[in-house]
């Protein structure tokens, strides 16, 4: 025991002088009375207490008060001030608390990953590189030299853009020369790398077919290296893909693919864009086959993967889609449409809990992607959580406030709550940009209907039945409505 009391002895002498450490520092940096007089009393103070210790710790009152008061509450009412005079300081001068400091560290640690990621997936094999510049001054074919040294300051001044990664501003170098000399297939070829790393695929897909309308005129027949021809095929098959066009892709791949039937690429893009139009175009068996076969050469591949599931969920091979999703998270836990995927999945197999993980995954992902946040909310309310789906849907709704699906499905929630007059307020606002809407005008029916306004509901009904007769069946489910079906004259001659 009294081993023990020794030690916490020392840890209070420890403490004590740390705070006596601080106190020097301050009286270091500003060298006023009053931090001289503290760090006197202080010092009073850890004498005072290693002093009473003697042969044994001494228990006096007054020692033990005094030492504590001065040596500890006093300093580290000191420690508070400056911390809270630091963060007034950071606040005034970044306009950012330490809270918010710490976030936006955290953000910017996220953004880096997700790029990180980004550059790192390699689901098709990426465009070749950029022509040289003595590519494109031989095309150009300038006879005068000052004008030949003048063209090629410009093309090292678009080459060092390049590398500094200034895409806009080698591409301006590049258009002020292609305004002159039109006529070069390798410049074409440059300027639609260029709008394809800008994301502008459009722009990229004009540059790319001008390069080689340009290669197909006669004064480059003889000359031109057909093989700059099926890169820029190959590129432009690149751009269709990444618009989806999957249909004029696989026309450029086998383009490039006749030009240079040696490139391993091109027929492996040749392959993906194969697979992705079968499932783009509904031919199942066919896309689950190409994906297939994709993945076993390249099990790395993510996006064959999670078509690969995307097939299996709509063959209903649930099971199976579950486990091409579970692998691509696993592998890319930023790939929110997965994550999205594999809660879809979950859902259809019926396991709510694993569903629920999956979709709030994807929102931490991608914070604004309001289809999860609208199937989240609606499977929380179908297992009884309508409290947690109100706080997923209303957050979404601050996102997006204009969405009709959020506003119905919060109705809807509050609804089955029991919170009848809320649920009125979010959903008759909505009728009047959706009149016509029958799923709308039956559940405010059924609103009215629960809390005793027989009038109003028959009216909603009346314009439910209105724009769907089917609606008739879905009322006489309702115990409620069936009651009115012997009570109310009005009810029986819109149901019959």
């Amino acid at each position: 025991m009294v081993e023990i009391v020794d030690f916490l002895f020392l840890f209070f002498i420890l403490v004590v002088a740390g705070f006596l450490a601080y106190s020097l520092y301050r009286l270091y940096r500003t060298r006023v009375t009053y931090n001289l007089v503290f760090v006197a009393f202080q010092l009073t103070a850890v004498i005072f207490a290693v002093l009473s210790a003697g042969e044994g710790i001494n228990y006096d009152a007054f020692i033990i008060c005094s030492v504590i008061l001065v040596g500890v509450v006093m300093p580290l009412c000191l420690v508070i001030l400056d911390y809270s005079k630091l963060r007034r300081v950071v606040k005034e001068k970044t306009q950012l608390t330490v809270s918010n400091l710490i976030f936006k560290n955290q953000e910017l640690a996220v953004q880096a990953k997700k790029e990180e990621l980004k550059q790192t997936k390699n689901y098709i094999k990426p465009i070749a590189g950029d022509f040289s510049i003595d590519d494109i001054i031989d095309e150009i074919r300038v006879e005068r030299s000052d004008t030949t040294r003048n063209i090629l300051t410009q093309l090292e001044n678009a080459y060092k853009k390049r590398l500094e990664s200034d895409l806009e501003g080698a591409y301006s170098v590049y258009s002020m020369i292609e305004k002159i000399f039109n006529r070069s297939p390798s410049l074409y070829y440059n300027m639609g790398n260029l709008k394809y790393l800008c994301a502008d695929y459009e722009d990229a897909v004009k540059n790319y077919r001008r390069g080689i309308d340009c290669a197909d005129n006669k004064e480059f027949a003889d000359t031109f290296d057909v093989n700059k021809k099926g890169l820029s095929y190959y590129n432009l098959g690149n751009t269709y893909f990444m618009q989806k066009k999957y249909a004029k892709a696989i026309d450029a791949f086998k383009a490039a693919a006749e030009i240079c039937p040696s490139k391993e690429e091109i027929f492996f893009n040749l392959s993906f864009c194969h697979a992705m139009d079968y499932r783009e175009t509904g031919d199942l068996e066919k896309a689950v086959e190409a994906f297939q076969k994709i993945v076993d050469d390249m099990p790395g591949n993510l996006l064959a993967w999670y078509n690969f599931g995307k097939c299996m969920f709509q063959l209903k091979e649930i099971e199976r889609s579950i486990e091409c999703f579970l692998m691509v998270v696993g592998e890319d836990p930023m790939f929110y449409e997965a994550w999205y995927s594999l809660a879809m999945a979950y859902d259809e197999a019926g396991h709510a809990v694993d569903a629920i993980k999956s979709y709030y995954m994807a929102i931490e992902v991608k914070q604004d992607f309001i289809d999860a946040y609208n199937n989240l909310g609606v499977l929380l309310s179908t297992v009884g959580r309508h409290g947690e789906a109100l706080k997923v849907l209303r957050s979404a709704a601050k996102i997006k406030p204009d969405d009709f699906e959020l506003k119905f499905n919060i109705g809807l929630t509050l609804t089955e709550s029991k919170k009848y007059d809320e649920a009125l307020t979010e959903l008759l606002p909505v009728v009047k940009s959706r009149p016509e809407d029958d799923t709308l005008l039956y559940t405010i029916s059924l609103i009215f209907l629960n809390l005793g306004k027989d009038m109003d509901a028959l009216e909603y009904l009346a314009f439910a039945v209105r724009c769907n007769p089917g609606i008739k069946d879905w009322a006489l489910k309702e115990e409620k409505f069936r009651r009115l079906l012997y009570s109310n004259d009005k009810f029986r001659s819109l149901i019959n």
